[in-house]
């Protein structure tokens, strides 16, 4: 069992969480919608730019527009150095409670038309917190699926991160499918068998009555299935189907 942690505007109760969890097996921190340039960072960026000369906050805010080449390298370094500094305070609270299972951080990416984006540094993530491990996920299996493929799963593996996919699942995310849903499960159960995680599991569990945006039950009705429970089933088949352990 994972332990999901949702980092907001600094209020971190990990140590009350390694105590009452303290006999799962690991811990995954959130860090979400922390890449942008709110005010607060500029000053930050600006002082750990100057410490490894790297561009100021005005020349990168600046950057031509090349749309081969988005210069946005210093941005995404100084972004992956500062979740590592709060990642270091998590897990010495939480360590401090006597925790010994697995720590691991949620490594987001954005999947766009004719655009995959990483938002961390992995390599430099993976030196900085060297004990770690990574888990990716991709909701639009639907476009830039060898993108999804290398940031997700190879690009990790690469740079000697264990990690953990988290498919799509029984949701109904965002804009919505281009294809069944039930296509947009074997697409991520053919990529977990062909290219290799170090775990597995689908996001979802089950379907909302009140327009919940990201398991809208309306939604779901629309991809073909009367329930979330339905769904779910359907989903432990196709695995079954394409040989996995389920």
């Amino acid at each position: 069992m994972f332990t999901n942690i949702q980092y907001h505007a600094g209020y971190v109760f990990v140590k009350s969480v390694g105590e009452i969890f303290s006999s799962v097996y690991g811990i995954v921190v959130e860090m979400e919608s922390v890449e942008y340039d709110w005010p607060h960072r500029i000053p930050l960026y600006d002082r750990w730019a100057k410490e490894n000369g790297r561009e100021s906050y005005k020349e990168i805010r600046n950057l031509p527009l090349d749309a081969r080449a988005y210069r946005i390298h210093s941005w995404r370094d100084f972004l992956t150095w500062r979740r590592c500094v709060a990642l270091k305070e998590i897990e010495r609270a939480v360590r401090n409670t006597g925790f010994k299972g697995k720590l691991s951080m949620i490594c987001e990416t954005c999947n766009e038309i004719g655009s995959y984006h990483q938002t961390l540094n992995l390599k430099k993530y993976k030196e900085m917190m060297p004990g770690w491990d990574a888990v990716t996920y991709n909701y639009d299996r639907d476009r830039n699926r060898w993108a999804g493929v290398d940031f997700d799963m190879v690009q990790p593996k690469q740079v000697g991160l264990t990690t953990y996919y988290l498919g799509r699942g029984v949701m109904t995310w965002g804009r919505g499918l281009t294809i069944p849903i039930e296509e947009n499960w074997k697409l991520d159960l053919a990529d977990v068998l062909k290219f290799g995680v170090d775990g597995f599991w689908f996001f979802g569990a089950d379907a909302s009555e009140k327009g919940n945006g990201h398991c809208s039950l309306k939604k779901l009705n629309s991809l073909g299935f009367s329930d979330g429970i339905k769904a779910r089933r359907r989903l432990l088949e196709i695995g079954k189907e394409m040989g996995l352990q389920v």
